[in-house]
């Protein structure tokens, strides 16, 4: 579990109530630190969009690889059921992640944050199974693409749509996005809140989705209920297929 820019990984999983879920269903729950920048804020070297705003030469791909097989060597845990949730930063970094370690992630459930403006820089070796995640109302991250993030950084970042699209290709799915209810009360909010599409023709196992918040903000009121639907969605979907071609 990856937490947003300036944040930390305890305090990201206690707001989520990501710990109790992982008890009930045997996780192993994994919530590491980024890197304190000059301004004293944790980050995570993701993409050129978010958010290694100073250029600190931290290698998270690495890192984040060799926690896995620490933790992996330490504990009973499915090779094919690694996942990875991450919120703004740590969402941008989920889909590093599954671009580069595709051979280890299986599916990432990304709130906020999207993947590389430039298709080139994502080039997975195994499909990965997505679940994004947004508020169409989010002023930080804006579900429709921008540039800079808190008026910081260089790069472009794409919008969710894009996002999930650019997985769906990159996954070998052959069709478009539908509707996939029902719609879903995921925050402290009575009534459903969500639209979810599901992209079809994806290859069996595979699994790319978008979920809209409708009103949502940059950082949602999740309830308990995201944790569990989201733990769920993700054991749900285990490693799967052969290696893509190379490009």
């Amino acid at each position: 579990a990856l937490h947003g820019y300036g944040d930390d990984g305890a305090s990201f999983v206690q707001a989520l109530g990501l710990p109790a879920v992982a008890r009930r269903k045997g996780l192993v729950l994994v919530a590491p630190d980024g890197t304190l920048d000059r301004r004293g804020h944790r980050f995570w070297n993701a993409t050129d969009a978010c958010c290694n705003f100073f250029d600190h030469p931290v290698d998270d791909v690495a890192y984040l690889r060799g926690l896995l097989e620490e933790v992996s060597a330490a504990y009973q845990v499915d090779a094919r059921r690694r996942y990875v949730l991450g919120l703004s930063n740590g969402a941008f970094m989920a889909h590093r992640l599954a671009c580069e370690a595709a051979d280890e992630i299986a599916a990432i459930v990304p709130i906020a944050g999207t993947t590389w403006a430039d298709p080139d820089r994502c080039r997975p070796s195994r499909p990965v199974s997505v679940l994004q995640v947004h508020g169409d109302d989010d002023r930080v991250i804006f579900y429709q693409g921008g540039r800079r993030v808190l008026g910081l950084g260089k790069g472009l970042y794409p919008g969710s749509v894009a996002t999930i699209e650019r997985w769906a290709r990159l996954d070998g799915c052959s069709g478009a996005r539908v509707p996939a209810p029902p719609a879903l009360d995921l925050d402290r909010e009575p009534g459903a809140e969500t639209w979810v599409e599901q992209v079809a023709g994806c290859p069996a196992g595979v699994d790319v989705r978008l979920l809209t918040l409708r009103g949502g903000p940059h950082v949602p009121a999740f309830g308990t209920a995201f944790a569990e639907w989201s733990a769920d969605w993700l054991d749900a979907h285990p490693k799967v297929g052969a290696p893509l071609p190379a490009a």
